[in-house]
């Protein structure tokens, strides 16, 4: 397996969220398609680090669960020259993401040009629905 270290980072979901950095490290194969990526690193557990004392120190849930099951967000990854791609609408209430862009590899994504840091852009409980359709048509254009 060909490796790559992928950042993945989010927006804070609310106060208490906002207290340790969102941001993780991890190594996929090369090969693997977006939406496998995807629907890999939505099922990755909380990681917790603790003190001396038992207290939680470190808290870091890339994909968090919000109350009332509905939470929309936006994958994005940085491209050349600063550009932010939208790569896939992720809703809490969906079994799967819808991608923006082709199911391409992740090796393709991540390149000389292009960061290896992917971004989720929480929009509450916006309707998943609507920002697809937005979104989708601003791709055809």
């Amino acid at each position: 397996m060909e490796a790559i270290s992928i950042i993945l980072d989010r927006d804070s979901v609310c106060m208490a969220d906002d207290c340790f950095s969102h941001k993780k490290a991890i190594d996929v194969n090369k090969k693997l398609k977006l939406k496998d990526f995807i629907l890999y690193f939505l099922k990755l557990p909380v990681e917790k680090t603790y003190t001396e004392k038992g207290l939680i120190e470190k808290s870091i849930e890339v994909f968090p669960h919000i109350s009332g099951g509905n939470a929309t967000w936006i994958l994005k990854i940085r491209k050349e020259y600063q550009d932010i791609c939208n790569l896939a609408i992720i809703a809490q209430q969906w079994e799967e993401p819808k991608l923006l862009v082709d199911n391409v590899q992740i090796g393709e994504l991540v390149t000389d040009y292009n960061s290896n840091e992917f971004f989720m852009k929480y929009l509450c409980q916006t309707d998943p629905e609507e920002i697809y359709n937005e979104l989708i048509i601003d791709h055809t254009r």
